[in-house]
C-alpha cells in the first residue's frame, strides 16, 4: 500500500488487530508526520482575519505534507500549482469550517501531489490567526492510489466530518475500487494554554487522535490499563470508565510515531463498544513514553497474566 519511492520518511504505529485474526503482518498505518508545529504565513502586517476565505492559499508557501517534520522542505504555490524535479502539486477545492471553535472560518485544503504513477491527496488544515493563516503540520486524512480514499470532507459545528474508505487485510479489493472499510470521523483542531502547537483531535465516538487512524491495528494486545490522551499533553486525557479498556496494541517501536520531543507515542487502545463489530473498537491515542510499560527498552513490561511486571 505504501509507495516507498515517494520519499516517505516516517511511519506511524500500525497494523492488524491481534484479538480478531492471525497471520496478518502488513502494517495498516501509513507514513505520518511528527507532532504538528506552527508555520505562520509571512506578512508585513498582521491582518485581522474574519475567515480564511479572505486568504489566498493558492499563492502561499506550504510545508510539504509528505515531510512536514522538515520545515525547510517548502513548496511555493503560484496560481494553485507548483512543480519540482520529481513532483507536481495542485491545490484542490478548499472546505471552510471553524476547526478550533473560535467562531472564525478556518480551512481544510486538499493538496495533490503526483510523481509518475503515484498519486496523493493530503487534506491539510489551516487555522485563521491574528498573524495570518497558519498551516497545521499534520493531515486530517489522505487519498492514495491503490490505498485509502477520502470520499468527502464537510463542515461540522466544530471541525469537519470526514468520510473515507480504507483497505482491509481481510478483504481483497481491486485497485480501482474503494476499500471495504467505511469510516466516518469528526475532527477538530485544538491548542492548549501555553502550547504553540496545534493538534488534531476526534470529536466523535470515544475521541482520540484526529488524524489517519486505521481500525485494524497490528501487533500484540496487552491487557494493561493506562491513561490515554487525545493530544500529546496531559490536559487531553480521554475519560475511560473502569472495565471499558481491553488493552493496548503493542507494535514495533521502530515504526512508531513519536512526538517532536519524544515524550509521547501514538498507539492503539481497544475499547469495549457494543455497537461495533466484535464488541470492541480501536482508538488511536497518545501515550507518554516515560514510565510507560509499553515503551520500556523496546518491550512491554507485563507478566503472563497481562499485569504490570513487578
Amino acid at each position: 500500500m505504501i509507495n516507498a519511492s515517494h520519499g516517505v520518511k516516517i511511519f506511524s504505529v500500525v497494523a492488524t488487530l491481534g484479538l480478531l485474526a492471525t497471520g496478518c503482518s502488513a502494517p495498516k498505518f501509513e507514513p505520518k508526520a511528527l507532532t504538528p508545529t506552527v508555520v505562520p504565513m509571512p506578512s508585513e502586517e498582521a491582518p485581522e482575519i474574519k475567515s480564511l476565505r479572505d486568504a489566498d492559499l493558492g499563492n502561499t508557501t506550504w510545508i510539504d505534507p509528505m515531510s512536514p517534520s522538515d520545515e525547510e522542505n517548502k513548496i511555493k504555490l503560484v496560481d494553485s500549482k507548483a512543480t519540482d524535479e520529481f513532483n507536481s502539486y495542485k491545490l484542490g477545492k478548499i472546505v471552510y469550517a471553524d476547526l478550533n471553535g473560535d467562531g472564525v472560518e478556518d480551512a481544510v485544503a486538499p493538496f495533490e501531489s503526483t510523481s509518475g504513477n503515484a498519486y496523493w491527496e493530503h487534506y491539510v488544515p489551516w487555522i485563521a490567526t491574528e498573524d495570518g493563516p497558519v498551516q497545521v503540520l499534520d493531515e486530517i486524512g489522505y487519498s492514495h492510489n491503490c490505498g485509502s480514499n477520502v470520499d468527502s470532507v464537510v463542515p461540522a459545528k466544530q471541525g469537519v466530518i470526514v468520510t473515507e474508505y480504507l483497505r482491509s487485510e481481510f478483504q481483497n479489493t481491486a485497485c480501482a475500487e474503494n476499500g471495504p472499510l467505511k469510516q466516518v470521523r469528526t475532527v477538530a483542531v485544538e491548542q492548549s494554554d501555553g502550547d504553540e502547537q496545534y493538534h488534531l483531535v476526534r470529536q466523535d465516538s470515544h475521541g482520540g487522535y484526529g488524524g489517519y487512524c486505521h481500525p485494524e491495528p497490528d501487533g500484540v494486545t496487552i491487557a494493561v490499563q493506562l491513561p490515554i490522551y487525545a493530544a500529546p499533553h496531559e490536559k487531553s486525557e480521554i475519560p475511560v470508565k473502569p472495565g471499558m479498556m481491553l488493552g493496548y496494541v503493542s507494535g514495533p517501536q521502530e515504526m512508531a510515531r513519536l512526538s517532536e520531543d519524544e515524550q509521547w507515542v501514538l498507539a492503539s487502545a481497544l475499547i469495549r463498544d457494543e455497537k461495533a463489530e466484535g464488541g470492541m473498537t480501536n482508538v488511536c491515542a497518545w501515550l507518554p513514553t516515560i514510565e510507560n510499560p509499553l515503551y520500556s527498552e523496546g518491550e512491554p513490561v507485563v507478566n503472563e497474566h497481562g499485569k504490570l511486571a513487578g
